[in-house]
């Protein structure tokens, strides 16, 4: 089993933590570039990072 889910629930809690880190910590975060970069990140949580810093 993977650390991340790709069932629609969890996906829109990724997507939900995405928007939430970007707000408190910045588009810019560690965070959300480590999701970025992690294998695993469901392609629409990626999307969303994208989506959130304008590209």
């Amino acid at each position: 089993m993977s650390f991340i889910s790709e069932s629609p629930l969890a996906v829109a809690n990724q997507v939900a933590l995405v928007v939430a880190v970007a707000k408190e910590r910045g588009v810019s975060s560690e965070l959300l570039d480590a999701l970025l970069d992690f294998s695993e990140t469901p392609d629409l949580v990626k999307a969303r990072i994208l989506r959130e810093r304008g590209l």
